[in-house]
């Protein structure tokens, strides 16, 4: 549905600038002083009931979060002019009003870039040193971003230097109060290319920000993303994988810098830094020593775009050149290995000389087996193995249970199940989904299942409701070893995009 040209209070929307999982950013005139700024509408994802108490939670919930948003005040982050609730045109909607950047993200400005291949450290560190100070500011008013990407950092040139801009951290539509009532609603949301585990199963921290932001760094120093693949892939990556260093895709990258995102992409968030800002101070200490290291810069993958997994460059082992000192060891050693291979031939052919003398002689003592007729020769034995060697197969895919049962929570409790209709030898499968409502168990959902079980034991399906074919669910998940499942599914209404409910499941 396009909004351009419609009229919110005194802003009247002009274009659209970009849209995503929350909503819209347009871009509007403020018709009182006659000045561009930036709107973006919040997609309400709660309830098409406006008078439902769940509705009014959300609402609350809003205006608490958008007056903690107007109260940060810090260099690093994009001002909030004002936000409201208005109807219009029959439908409630939420906007926040902002100043509009010409010169648009981070992203922009990477591709603007007149050297596109290069990039100094120092301007990397600076990127990631005014990132977590707006961060850490946020957090210190209780305030998680939760959605930190390059594309929601905008620029501010600076005429005495315009190839390093300020950072002005925006896009602040899905953050949340770190207090455990704030939410109400623990549907999963963010750019699946950032989010840090615990973000996935809908318990976000702080950490979750430095998760996110270390991901930046990744892609600004690598210009890859540690993780890529599906919104399914993507979940299992995060979940059980550990990224690959950056330096195997930059060699320039060494490895104290290695070792500080790796520990900012920890699976636990206590296993991360303090804080975003030690986060920084350690990223920034760890290129001290070669703060003119020139690094890539092209444009990273955007978060909307699913690539297959990359293969990793091979690079050529680093030859080391000796000294003085090593060469002389060098020399001793191949010496001695010499005499070494010397000694073991020796022994090696007199032993040979023994055995033929032993076997042919005729004074040889008599043995069992030398009692035998000359034409039977003896058997040689191999000791039995103490097991029945398994065949070996082509993969390890999970064979999933006929039925699952547990819970799924998310905007309504619900209890679930999983029948399995078939599953071949590739792992395709077919499984019956259903979801009975905690509150009402009368009310029953209905899904057939299509999906696959991989070797790295990953669960997707795209599910069918058998009672109206509008009404679709992206099941994604992973198989155990205990044999129990648990992932995420998404709801939506084809022909209806605002209509978005993501839920954490698990059964066993």
């Amino acid at each position: 549905m396009t909004r351009e040209g419609m009229e919110i209070g005194h802003y009247q929307l002009i274009r659209l600038l970009g849209q995503g999982g929350m909503g819209e950013v347009y871009l509007a005139q403020d018709t009182r002083i006659e000045r561009n700024v930036a709107i973006k509408i919040v997609r309400d994802e709660v309830s098409p009931y406006p008078q439902s108490d769940t509705a009014k939670d959300a609402a609350r919930l809003f205006e608490r979060e958008m007056k903690a948003i107007t109260a940060l005040d810090h260099p690093h982050i994009l001002p909030l002019y004002e936000f409201g609730e208005e109807k219009v045109r029959g439908e409630v909607l939420f906007y926040m009003v902002m100043p509009y950047r010409p010169e648009g993200s981070l992203v922009d400005w990477l591709r603007n870039q007149r050297t596109p291949d290069q990039l100094s450290s120092s301007i990397v560190v600076a990127f990631i040193r005014q990132a977590a100070s707006a961060l850490q500011h946020a957090h210190n008013h209780r305030l998680m971003h939760l959605d930190v990407k390059l594309s929601n950092f905008l620029v501010r040139s600076q005429e005495d230097r315009p190839d390093c801009p300020d950072l002005l951290l925006a896009d602040f539509g899905i953050s949340k109060f770190s207090t455990a009532t704030a939410t109400a609603s623990q549907s999963i949301r963010g750019t699946p290319l950032s989010m840090a585990p615990e973000q996935w199963n809908g318990v976000p921290v702080a950490a979750t920000d430095q998760y996110a932001l270390a991901i930046m760094a990744y892609q600004l120093l690598t210009r890859q993303s540690p993780f890529q693949g599906n919104m399914q892939q993507l979940m299992y990556q995060h979940l059980f994988q550990s990224p690959m260093p950056p330096s195997v895709y930059n060699t320039r990258i060494a490895q104290s810098v290695d070792a500080v995102i790796l520990r900012a992409l920890a699976k636990k968030s206590e296993d991360r830094f303090p804080s975003v800002s030690d986060f920084a101070n350690a990223f920034e200490q760890a290129w001290q020593s070669d703060a003119t290291t020139l690094l890539p810069v092209r444009e990273p993958p955007l978060p909307t775009v699913y690539a297959a997994p990359a293969t990793p460059p091979q690079f050529p082992p680093a030859v080391a050149v000796p000294g003085k000192a090593e060469a002389s060891a060098q020399k001793r050693g191949n010496k001695w290995l010499f005499l070494a291979c010397i000694v073991l031939l020796v022994c090696a052919v007199i032993g040979s000389v023994a055995f033929l003398i032993a076997h042919f002689s005729p004074s040889a003592p008599s043995s069992p087996a030398s009692s035998l007729p000359a034409t039977t020769p003896s058997p040689r034995v191999s000791p039995s193995p103490s097991f029945t060697a398994s065949p070996v197969v082509s993969s390890s895919i999970p064979q999933l249970k006929s039925y699952y049962s547990g819970t799924a929570s998310g905007y309504l409790n619900a209890n679930v199940t999983f029948t399995l209709e078939s599953q071949d030898s590739q792992g395709n499968v077919t499984m019956e989904t259903t979801f009975q409502q905690a509150a009402d168990p009368q009310k029953i959902a209905t899904y057939l299942c299509n999906g696959e079980v991989t070797s790295n034991q990953s669960l997707s399906l795209n599910c069918y409701s058998s009672a109206d074919a509008n009404y679709l669910l992206t099941i994604a998940g992973a198989v155990f070893p205990d044999g129990h499942m648990q992932g995420t599914e998404v709801a939506t209404v084809i022909g209806n995009s605002s209509y978005r409910h993501v839920y954490n499941w698990t059964a066993s």
